[in-house]
């Protein structure tokens, strides 16, 4: 699945030089029959190590993370959900 901004295709078709508007309405109807889907953005940030070096605090929400330390939980953030891509 992909995931568009329809308010940004709908300004696309705002502006798109229609032929006497042929078209553009059952266009228009087309894409309000899908379906809509809850969508946020990923956030994304990195691990930061801490003084205390026991674990270490999430760049985005600065919640230590116990789970951190352990590979496949590691890669997000247990507290907000952000992903751990991030480069130095």
């Amino acid at each position: 699945m992909q995931l568009i901004d329809a308010d940004e295709l709908f300004k696309e078709f705002e502006n798109h030089a229609w032929e006497y508007n042929t078209g553009r309405e059952e266009a228009e109807d087309i894409l309000l029959r899908f379906p809509t889907v809850d969508a946020e953005p990923v956030k994304h940030g990195k691990w930061i190590d801490t003084r205390e070096k026991l674990y270490p605090r999430c760049s985005v929400c600065g919640e230590m993370s116990i789970d951190a330390t352990h590979t496949n939980k590691g890669m997000y953030c247990s507290s907000c959900g952000a992903k751990m891509d991030e480069k130095e």
